[in-house]
């Protein structure tokens, strides 16, 4: 137990020191740090008088001596691509760095709403609040506000944001928009939502009809990816046309920075990695000897073999389909569809925020 403690407080004492060297150990990351001042990758260290290095130990002192709580602590934040706004998080970044998946080599266009026709004549000033996050505590805000950008301010029942998307290769794609909700700057469980739809001519066989999405989801004051709409193209030709509108029945107002469009296998080699079947590594590659090895299997446990056969008797072709579409609809849920669970949700009541009714 002692020598796991003290490799503990040791991997701890190196994160200090790099974390204090943060513009130096941008060379060994793949994105630029999150511009925050006057540490980069560390939003609020240093921000003000109260945020400190120094102050912050005095505010948020050392549970145990085992357990120490160092202001700047784990991997920092990144910037997605130049001129992003928003901000990536996540869970477990005390240990890994939350690279972003959506980032400069998989943007393919980036609408900017002071850059759109319809929405830039009613685009207004807005500076986020910069807030310090601790370690095992909530967010903490500082005196200080991030340089002001111009934002579009999205009410709930405005007119839906048309997107002209245009010819896309085939692959998976990824429509974002990039919001904050100035009104709500606490986490709390018991929160507000708003629902989002996209509408886009995905359909496979229908490259003139509207596709509808919607999503729930909610924000904080700070800008952040909150929903993510995913959606095919087939490389068929087809111009793609998309609109996003906040659905009346939101329960708050957001500011809209843009709505970014990603390939999602922007970064992938484009080609086949796996040609072949893998054997050799529980069965033998040779098919004589595997059928070998499952007939002697079957002859040593005859009545297994039998219940086996009798609790999945053949199908028709279509049968088998059916069986397996319904297999695929268990673990696969469709695009854009609410569906979660895991280890955090346990401790908190999430029913109503797994399986989301559309208004």
């Amino acid at each position: 137990m002692q020598i796991i403690r003290t490799t503990f407080i040791f991997l701890l004492v190196l994160t200090i020191h790099f974390s204090l060297h943060a513009e130096s150990r941008q060379g060994q990351h793949p994105y630029p740090l999150w511009p925050s001042e006057p540490v980069p990758g560390w939003p609020g260290v240093g921000a003000d008088e109260n945020f400190k290095i120094e102050k912050i130990h005095e505010r948020i002192p050392d549970k145990k001596a085992t357990d120490p709580r160092p202001p700047i602590y784990g991997q920092p934040e990144f910037l997605a691509y130049p001129g992003a706004v928003h901000h990536l998080r996540h869970f477990l970044q005390r240990y890994v760095p939350p690279y972003p998946l959506n980032n400069h080599k998989t943007l393919v266009k980036n609408f900017i709403m002071h850059n759109l026709a319809q929405t830039k004549g009613r685009c207004v000033d807005f500076a986020e609040p910069v807030y310090y996050n601790p370690m095992y505590k909530p967010r903490m805000k500082t005196s200080k506000r991030r340089p002001s950008v111009k934002v579009y301010p999205w009410e709930p029942g405005s007119a839906a944001i048309k997107l002209d998307i245009g010819k896309l290769r085939r692959s998976m794609y990824v429509i974002r928009p990039i919001v904050a909700a100035p009104s709500i700057t606490k986490v709390v469980n018991d929160r507000k939502f708003f629902w989002i739809k996209l509408s886009i001519n995905d359909l496979p066989d229908q490259p003139g009809e509207m596709n509808g999405y919607i999503l729930k989801a909610s924000a904080l004051d700070n800008f952040y990816s909150i929903t993510e709409f995913f959606f095919h193209s087939r490389g068929d030709g087809r111009t793609f046309m998309a609109e996003m509108q906040l659905l009346p029945e939101s329960e708050i107002d957001l500011v809209l920075y843009n709505i970014d469009l990603h390939d999602r296998f922007g970064e992938h080699g484009r080609r086949a990695g796996k040609k072949q079947a893998v054997l050799g590594y529980m069965l033998p590659g040779d098919p004589e000897e595997r059928r070998a090895i499952w007939k002697k299997n079957r002859a040593e446990d005859k009545k297994g073999h039998e219940n086996a056969r009798k609790s999945n008797p053949a199908k028709t072709p279509e049968q088998q389909k059916e069986f397996d579409d319904q297999i695929w609809s268990s673990l696969m849920p469709p695009l854009n569809t609410h569906y979660g669970g895991g280890w955090y949700t346990k401790h908190l009541d999430m029913s109503k925020h797994r399986i989301c009714r559309a208004p």
